[in-house]
């Protein structure tokens, strides 16, 4: 086992269990949408945010148990699990904001611009090498965005806006994610993420809040469950692969917004969120092929340069 594995109890990286922990964190984080829009349009987005945390801690205190109990508060770096979670909680509130003006699949669809600012930013903050195909493909993900925002001249749709702000946020914690789990075990910035972002949530509520119905219990509690659970193998997906080379499988979640979109809301999807989500999906998978072609060993010399 290599040093840094043993220093963070993870295993030797496998880059093809990452892709498997992401798959599952974006399957169960699908409900978290599910669960929030069911709240959306009687709470405050701070307050869905609030619930989502504090409700997230019984799985998170479970896995912390099976994962090495309170030795995994010990960290190096508690200035950056803040401004972790500063950002988790910005994106997440954005993310929750954008459902009160949007279905759930265009909510959901929007907020998928966030690996494509992943893959931008990836080259000046991670130093990973991003080329002239990647970058193309960025700019046909963003254009199937501006097909699902509808603007009207030099105006976005509001909602489409918020939650664009959300995604970016969402991207620049990704990388942060992504630094920490180079020398600290999942387990470990889940709970940090717990710790900062309790007080900072219940310390919003004084100035945005509403009493919450019995028929929200179910919801909020479903909502911190899928969080707690979510979060924690997503931290396991970037602790053993590469951001730029994950970043293409969320896209799996445009599935499950479009499910949920229909099944629970009895929303239909229309003809520019399909076009504009395909677009998005596409530019992804391009991403994930280039991704793939560019460590590709080859048998002539060394491996290709950035595309």
């Amino acid at each position: 086992m290599s040093a840094m594995a043993s220093e963070t109890g993870v295993a030797p990286p496998n880059p093809r269990h990452g892709i498997y922990y992401l798959l599952a964190s974006i399957s169960v984080f699908s409900l978290v949408g599910v669960m929030a829009k069911l709240m959306s349009d009687h709470l405050p987005p701070n307050e869905i945010a609030a619930a989502r945390v504090i409700f997230g801690i019984p799985p998170v205190l479970v896995i912390l148990w099976r994962t090495g109990g309170w030795a995994r508060l010990r960290t190096i770096q508690p200035w950056a699990h803040c401004w972790r979670t500063v950002l988790g909680l910005m994106g997440m509130t954005c993310f929750f904001a954008s459902m009160t003006l949007l279905p759930l699949a265009d909510a959901i669809a929007i907020s998928y611009a966030a690996p494509l600012f992943l893959t931008a930013l990836s080259a000046p903050f991670l130093g990973e090498k991003v080329g002239p195909h990647r970058w193309s493909a960025v700019l046909v993900g963003f254009a199937g965005i501006l097909v699902m925002a509808q603007p009207t001249g030099d105006v976005l749709n509001l909602g489409a806006l918020v939650g664009l702000i959300g995604a970016l946020c969402h991207a620049v914690n990704m990388m942060v994610a992504r630094r920490l789990t180079a020398k600290e075990h999942p387990s470990t910035i889940s709970l940090w993420f717990l710790v900062w972002a309790a007080p900072l949530t219940l310390a919003t509520l004084p100035f945005s809040f509403a009493w919450p119905e019995w028929r929200d219990l179910g919801p909020m509690i479903g909502l911190g469950l899928a969080a707690g659970i979510g979060q924690y193998w997503f931290m396991q997906a970037f602790a053993r692969t590469p951001a730029s080379t994950l970043a293409p499988f969320n896209y799996i979640g445009l599935i499950w917004a479009l499910v949920w979109g229909v099944l629970v809301f009895g929303e239909s999807p229309t003809q520019r969120l399909l076009i504009g989500a395909a677009l998005v999906a596409a530019s992804g998978l391009y991403i994930a092929h280039r991704e793939t072609v560019r460590k590709a060993p080859s048998s002539a010399g060394p491996p290709a340069a950035a595309d």
